[in-house]
């Protein structure tokens, strides 16, 4: 009797888990979202196009603080909106139950860190590698 239950709490937990709606990548758009919960990007790498424009995403509709995406440096054009940091060339906030975007256009090769630079939230992981082919 033991085993049903545990079996059955172990299909039911699949099945919400299975039941949770993603939001893909759009290839053809060059979309790539990252949705920000607690204190983690759930992509921790996000491979785009030299010279293709991207447009990131923000989603932290499900969260209630404030979190940014943010890059220190890297070669793009038509960053738009324009960060507002002089220090980052890309950076955007978005406020806990919002959501935000950002389109920038890659120029170079190589991989960049992006954060969360609200203090204390890159530390505790809020962090990936934006990778640019």
């Amino acid at each position: 009797m033991q085993k049903f239950i545990i079996l059955t709490v172990i299909f039911l937990v699949a099945l919400a888990v299975a039941a949770v709606p993603l939001r893909p990548l759009d290839d053809e758009a060059g979309h790539v979202i990252v949705a920000s919960d607690s204190l983690a990007f759930d992509v921790a790498e996000i491979e785009v196009e030299e010279g293709r424009e991207v447009e990131i995403i923000l989603d932290n509709t499900h969260g209630s603080t404030t979190h940014t995406f943010t890059i220190e440096a890297m070669p793009v054009d038509g960053v738009h909106p324009e960060s507002d940091e002089s220090d980052f060339v890309v950076h955007i906030v978005v406020e806990g139950g919002e959501e935000t975007s950002v389109t920038f256009t890659p120029t170079e090769t190589g991989s960049y860190r992006y954060f969360c630079s609200v203090p204390g939230h890159a530390d505790a992981g809020m962090v990936g590698t934006l990778v640019v082919e």
